[in-house]
């Protein structure tokens, strides 16, 4: 465990970092000192405390990554959409968050306690306010840099492409949001918006098994509004 901590403290950033997990649905803030104490300096929610698995960049080797336990503050996805809007997300040139190493500093004009990465969320969350395309998002995700996307899978080795965490968490965003799409014309009770979130986040499928009669149909028509593309859908509702 010492040798873990060890680690971990020699791999953190100087800079306050956000990584999305998909697996949890949760942004995960680390890095500096002390993160609570900077979250709550720029008015961010505190999360929970916890630890995320990430691959960070290690070595001067371009590409070398190594994998590590990092001691994190766990904000779930509702509360990120209220707080993350008031952030500064472009630099002085408005070329948008700087995509470099996980460690590099800021962009001139940007608060030096706040990673890139951080800056890249932000950027997200003003996209889901402002109602933009696919293009946006696909953008976005090009300039993504490793520390927003660096959550391990599940097999420890691997992390997901930008591309595949931010559709992720645009999909949770808009289940949270839900209004799932005006053609679904019902009012979700909480536990029902908190189920379509749940499935929303779900990578390989899963089962919804409440009770009989609490909503799993209307749940699962308002997971198939929110994916998007013309692709096909299997679902069971029993």
């Amino acid at each position: 465990m010492a040798a873990e901590q060890g680690a971990a403290r020699a791999l953190r950033p100087a800079d306050l970092q956000a990584t999305y997990d998909p697996r949890s649905a949760q942004l995960c803030f680390w890095g500096g000192e002390n993160p609570d104490v900077t979250l709550r300096s720029l008015g961010l929610p505190v999360g929970q405390p916890g630890a995320l698995a990430l691959a960070l960049p290690a070595g001067l080797t371009r590409g070398e990554m190594v994998g590590t336990r990092m001691p994190a503050r766990l904000v779930g996805v509702e509360e990120v959409l209220g707080s993350l809007a008031g952030l500064k997300t472009h630099d002085d040139e408005g070329q948008g968050p700087v995509a470099a190493h996980t460690h590099a500093a800021t962009a001139g004009g940007q608060d030096p306690r706040i990673g890139d990465s951080v800056h890249a969320w932000a950027e997200a969350v003003a996209l889901l306010r402002s109602g933009a395309g696919d293009e946006e998002f696909r953008r976005l995700a090009e300039r993504m840099p490793i520390a927003a996307h660096a959550a391990l899978r599940p097999d420890q080795t691997s992390i997901d492409p930008a591309v595949t965490v931010l559709e992720g968490f645009r999909a949770t965003a808009l289940a949270i949001r839900c209004d799932p799409r005006p053609e679904v014309r019902a009012q979700l009770r909480h536990y029902q918006r908190q189920g379509v979130v749940w499935l929303a986040g779900l990578e390989a499928g899963g089962i919804l098994a409440d009770e009989m009669g609490l909503g799993k149909t209307l749940q699962a028509i308002c997971l198939l509004s929110l994916r998007r593309g013309d692709r096909p859908h299997l679902g069971c509702v029993l």
